[in-house]
């Protein structure tokens, strides 16, 4: 798994608001939803000096760099909960 999928699971993992089905169909919504969250993983990536090596495997990464991307994807997974948390509010 590359640096890049691994930040990218913790969203993988929700389903999004239309439902399994609507990840199945990959409607607009779910498309959306998907490239919102590569983009910010990315930039999660960034924040901590992996994004010249999001293509490369976990196991391949240095030891420090392999606890950068554990912090960088509890951020990202973070971001999105505190994001979720925000719209639930809003109604």
């Amino acid at each position: 798994m590359t640096a890049l999928e691994n930040v990218l699971v913790g969203h993988a993992l929700r389903d999004s608001e239309g439902g399994s089905s609507a990840r199945i169909f990959g409607t607009p919504r779910v498309r959306r939803e998907e490239r919102e969250a590569h983009d910010e993983r990315a930039r999660a990536l960034a924040l901590f000096g992996l994004a010249g090596r999001r293509r490369r495997a976990r196991e391949n990464l240095s030891y420090g760099d392999q606890r950068r991307l554990e912090v960088a994807r509890a951020l990202a997974d973070g971001a999105e909960a505190a994001a979720a948390r925000r719209a639930d509010a809003r109604g």
